[in-house]
């Protein structure tokens, strides 16, 4: 079985042959499908996932059929239900940001900066129960969802791919009080037929003394921001010890 990365970059030679031989540059093919150039050329040079529907316009429109290119069920399937998380981008690394965790002070220089300006997401879950309490409107729109209504009282599964679910849930068992991770790539689920989108993400286990509760509360930031903003996120990941050594105080968001 051909994996993802392969069967994208086997399907644009494809592309870029049925095109030349219709005699097309890419500008009039992009322009023929309504499919914006440089998505078109990311296309053909297999660098991005495909959404279905974009997938279905460029078979048609190049006449296409699996005794002309015979297709690979199973990367089809992986490719459209996003499953193939082990090629999912890791953020942290690529930006060489993974081995750096923020004292309390660049977390929150990292919230007003980034969380309170709309620029990341922002959850809040409870440690007791496992479900959202909080989410802020940037990671609602990023969903495609309308309102945080939608996702209140909604396990972590509801808005993370199985495995980042799994790796959350560690976390939320883990309990170490005042604890900051280091930045870690977590996946989110998007609306069908796009595919997962790749976050990096820092979380912060907090304890609201009011009603004794604890919530691991979890910021994340997207490509667009690490590709203009990895200077001033990598200086507030200040790298210094963890662990507080006096007792958490609850900070309300």
């Amino acid at each position: 079985m051909k994996d993802v990365k392969e069967f994208l970059k086997d399907f644009g030679q494809q592309l870029k042959k049925r095109r030349k031989m219709m005699s097309l540059s890419q500008v009039n093919a992009a322009h023929q499908m309504k499919i914006d150039y440089r998505h078109y050329q990311n296309i053909e040079g297999g660098k991005i996932n495909l959404r279905l529907d974009t997938f279905l316009k460029l078979v048609e429109f190049y006449q296409m059929n699996p005794k002309d290119r015979p297709l690979d069920v199973s990367s089809c399937i992986n490719l459209f239900s996003g499953i193939d998380e082990q090629n999912t981008p890791n953020l942290a690394k690529e930006y060489k940001l993974e081995g750096e965790a923020p004292s309390p002070e660049g977390w929150s220089a990292l919230y007003h900066d980034f969380v309170e300006t709309g620029q990341a997401g922002f959850i809040s879950v409870n440690c007791q129960t496992g479900l959202i309490d909080q989410i802020n409107e940037k990671l609602v729109w990023t969903l495609g969802f309308r309102s945080p209504g939608h996702l209140i009282n909604r396990g972590l599964k509801q808005i993370f791919t199985p495995e980042s679910s799994e790796q959350l849930q560690v976390v939320l068992n883990d309990r170490s009080p005042s604890k900051i991770s280091k930045p870690f790539m977590v996946s989110l689920k998007a609306q069908a037929p796009a595919n997962p989108i790749p976050m990096m993400a820092v979380a912060r286990l907090q304890r609201d003394f009011a009603t004794g509760e604890e919530h691991l509360h979890l910021m994340v930031l997207d490509r667009k921001i690490l590709d203009g903003e990895s200077k001033k996120v990598r200086s507030l990941l200040v790298g210094q010890q963890n662990e507080l050594s006096s007792p958490p105080m609850h900070v309300a968001f």
